[in-house]
Order: structure tokens, then C-alpha cells, then sequence
């Protein structure tokens, strides 16, 4: 029954538009295929865009904080090796190095304990009574 009345109907339209309504349903059909043939290729390249910059994002902080860790290694083995190691703590002040050694670092010392004005202080800190 259902066959019998697209057959009536296609049998009373014109040519004209039944040609109209094909291409009408293939463009339609060609445009939707574009648009998510598109926005998926899109999609991905931005997606790969991003995860690139975020990679390259997370490389500069590594570096960022690879290098600050190597100058305060440096700094702590200086400060170690350079003066703590090599001073006498019972009658040198001490002090001095130690300020010398903040103030040519400020940049990369956020803040400094046993920092007083005593060398007593730092005394207390490296051989607690």
C-alpha cells in the first residue's frame, strides 16, 4: 500500500521535480559529509596543536627549575664547602661569608634561616648545644 502511493506520486510530479529533489538531498547529503569531514580533521589538528604547546610549556619549567635547583646546589655546596667546612667555629665570625654569599644570591634565595646579625647564630645552626 505504502509502494502503491509513492508510485502514484512519482508518477503525477514532473521531471523537473523529482531532478530538483535529488540533487537538493545529494547536496545536502555532500555538505554534511564535508562539514563533519572537516571538523574532525580540525578538531585533531588543534588537538595536536595544543598537547605540542603544553609539552613545550612543561620542557621550559623543567628547565626553569632544573637551573634554579643547580644554583642553589651550587650555592649550598659554596656556602658548605667554602665556608662552613673551613672555618673554626669556636673564635672565626663567620658572619661575614655568609652575608657575602646572601647578597651575591638574593635572586635565587627566597629566605635564608639562622639569618640574625650574630655569627653566634650560626654557631646555634650548624653544631647545636
Amino acid at each position: 500500500m505504502l509502494f502503491g502511493k509513492r508510485k502514484a506520486l512519482l508518477e503525477h510530479t514532473s521531471i523537473r521535480y523529482t531532478i530538483f529533489i535529488y540533487f537538493t538531498v545529494s547536496a545536502l547529503a555532500a555538505s554534511l559529509f564535508l562539514g563533519i569531514s572537516l571538523y574532525s580533521r580540525m578538531a585533531a589538528q588543534v588537538s595536536d596543536t595544543v598537547i605540542g604547546e603544553n609539552q613545550i610549556l612543561i620542557d621550559q619549567v623543567n628547565r626553569s627549575v632544573e637551573n634554579y635547583l643547580r644554583t642553589i646546589m651550587k650555592l649550598s655546596d659554596s656556602l658548605y664547602y667554602g665556608v662552613i667546612k673551613n672555618a673554626d667555629l669556636s673564635g672565626e665570625n663567620i658572619n661575614d661569608k655568609f652575608t657575602l654569599l646572601y647578597d651575591n644570591n638574593k635572586d635565587c634565595v627566597e629566605k635564608s634561616p639562622c639569618f640574625p646579625g650574630t655569627a653566634r647564630c650560626w654557631r646555634q645552626c650548624l653544631r647545636p648545644e
